[in-house]
């Protein structure tokens, strides 16, 4: 039986925890990302909307569990929970007061965040199974 190394390591720290690691990926994230903004001015139909709204919100949280899981080695069961403060909020701020999307967007972002450190502050002190539960009450008050 061969001895395979367990994963792929390179040669330095910085490189081997970057997200992005070639130039192409660089460029690929750069174009998905100015699609995902200019999109929407051009797309007329709801649904299509909707769609778009979905898969950037769908990224935004992978990219923070990817963070928070695959970097610090830390588990979160309330990130679902903080996703829909900003939701509210946005949704909220839209419809009640009728801001614009590109105001709600970073005012819900800021809300969630607020939402996030109350609840984040205390469970600095707790790891492992005790974080779980913690994140998981975190969830379970929020909704």
């Amino acid at each position: 039986m061969a001895r395979l190394p367990a994963g792929t390591l390179s040669e330095s720290y910085d490189v081997d925890v970057a997200i992005v690691r070639t130039r192409l990926q660089w460029g690929l994230s750069v174009i998905g990302l100015a699609l995902l903004f200019i999109l929407p001015l051009f797309i007329s139909s709801d649904r299509s909307l909707i769609l778009l709204n979905t898969i950037g919100i769908t990224i935004i949280t992978v990219h923070g569990l990817n963070i928070l899981t695959g970097y610090c080695g830390q588990i979160n069961l309330g990130q679902v929970g903080f996703m829909a403060v900003g939701g509210y909020t946005s949704a909220i701020l839209a419809i009640q007061f009728g801001l614009p999307f590109w105001v709600c967007l970073p005012l819900a972002g800021l809300t969630a965040a607020l939402v996030g450190v109350i609840f984040g502050l205390p469970a600095l002190r707790v790891k492992g199974f005790y974080l779980a539960l913690a994140t998981l009450a975190a969830q379970f008050i929020i909704l």
